[in-house]
């Protein structure tokens, strides 16, 4: 987190911050007891569930 500060274009920022998410997004669907590792539309799940 501490390399954060030191990017400084826009795309490299959302890259970090959509990798963030999806993974915030995965950690917490399966939690609840869904598999995200396989199958179509699982980015689309996942950031579904974080909306």
């Amino acid at each position: 987190m501490s390399d954060v500060q030191v990017v400084k274009t826009v795309l490299v920022r959302h890259d970090l911050a959509y990798a963030a998410m999806h993974d915030v997004g995965e950690a917490m669907l399966s939690a609840y007891g869904y598999r995200t590792t396989r199958g179509e539309g699982r980015h689309e799940a996942v950031a579904l569930s974080c909306s």
